[in-house]
């Protein structure tokens, strides 16, 4: 069985109580720390928000189940199911970074589905997963 959807948006919201950054050169083989020009510093009480646009999913279902006979034409229907996008729902690539520097130190933290680090996204494709339990009960109205 096939599916359709439509996914709209999503909105991630970001918090940390303490996020210390740090930096490596292989260069200079020294780390980098408390240079917040750089962005190599202690942050506190950090809250960002980003928004990501999704398109169509068009999804793979199976599902599998057992009608159980209640008493006076009651059913009980219990089944499991799985739902698979067969296509990357993310619009577009990535083109923000994981955060954003300023120099006034608002810095924005941005989901790592709307981010790339050297033009390479941080994620692969966007494809929902779904797998449940599913519960349907049943009665028949009789003349």
């Amino acid at each position: 069985m096939k599916k359709a959807g439509i996914l709209a948006n999503t909105t991630s919201r970001i918090r940390s109580a303490n996020l210390v950054t740090k930096g490596y050169s292989d260069y200079t083989m020294q780390y980098y720390e408390r240079m917040p020009q750089h962005g190599f510093d202690s942050y506190r009480d950090i809250r960002s928000a980003s928004r990501s646009d999704f398109g169509l999913a068009l999804s793979g279902a199976l599902e599998t189940g057992m009608i159980w006979k209640l008493n006076n034409g009651m059913e009980l229907y219990t089944g499991i199911f799985l739902d698979y996008a067969l296509n990357d729902v993310r619009k577009g690539s990535p083109t923000k970074e994981s955060i954003v520097y300023h120099e006034t130190g608002a810095h924005t933290f941005n989901s790592i589905l709307v981010s790339q680090n050297d033009n390479n996204p941080i994620t692969g494709k966007v494809q929902p997963l779904a797998v449940g339990l599913r519960l349907r009960w049943s009665m028949a109205f009789r003349k």
